[in-house]
């Protein structure tokens, strides 16, 4: 199974799922996922400073992701896109026809209908509260992921 994150910028909210979600299946051996995360507007160049700094406090290094945008490739590729927010949802559904069905909001996909809000221009505090709502929705993926 190949899934992708998807976020506005690809600088927060979906790279730290995906170190998130690698780092529980590195615990769960005998998945065969693959992960990856992309961005709807992005023109950055590098992860938010302050994602780096909350991953770090978990032991998990981001710093040397490359945020990149979503496309056609990366659509196509994925089994399973998963989103922020419902917005998100939306114009990737509307922009590419091979996202649909496959393409969900994280919160709703684990029973948890929640959107993960961009905590740019945030506090410290308020990107680990991203970090832990997160982590609390990629511990409920995998839970699902082990039933199906």
């Amino acid at each position: 199974m190949k899934i992708l994150f998807v976020c506005n910028g690809n600088v927060t909210r979906s790279p730290i799922a995906v170190a998130l979600l690698r780092e529980r299946l590195r615990q769960q051996p005998g998945f065969d996922i693959e992960v990856d995360s992309a961005g709807i507007d992005t023109d950055e160049e590098a992860p938010s400073s302050k994602a780096v700094a909350v991953m770090s406090e978990v032991g998990l290094d981001i710093s040397r992701h490359r945020p990149k945008l979503i496309s056609e490739r990366s659509v196509e590729w994925a089994d399973l896109i998963l989103t922020m927010t419902p917005l998100q949802a939306e114009r990737i559904l509307g922009a590419y026809r091979v996202a649909d069905r496959k393409t969900h909001v994280l919160g709703d996909y684990v029973g948890e209908p929640e959107a993960v809000e961009d905590p740019d221009g945030g506090t410290i505090q308020r990107f680990r509260e991203t970090r832990d709502q997160v982590s609390r929705l990629t511990d409920a993926l995998v839970q699902r992921l082990m039933r199906e």
